[in-house]
């Protein structure tokens, strides 16, 4: 288990609420928040410093929780795959 979500930490955003946002939250959601069932996630632990790669060292699984999908070494950046792992993030790449 890498990631998942923990109500005490983590923020949901309904994507109802975002138009009410003022224009710096919702630009900061943009860029820290990831896309899931309509909504907006905001992690708040460090999980959204993940980089991309076309072949990631962690998963998501069918719950939203993230998993290693093989050993990772001490020190070894955590990536996913963007495309896959959050719509919002692919489409600000370009996917």
């Amino acid at each position: 288990m890498v990631w998942r979500f923990d109500e005490g930490l983590d923020v949901v955003v309904e994507a109802s609420a975002l138009d009410s946002l003022p224009h710096t939250t919702r630009e900061f959601l943009k860029v820290y928040g990831y896309a899931l069932d309509g909504a907006i996630v905001l992690c708040g632990d460090h999980a959204r410093h993940m980089n991309h790669s076309a072949d990631p060292n962690v998963i998501e699984i069918d719950d939203g929780s993230n998993v290693a999908a093989r050993d990772i070494a001490a020190g070894e950046e955590l990536t996913c795959n963007y495309f896959e792992f959050d719509a919002l993030a692919g489409a600000k790449l370009g996917g």
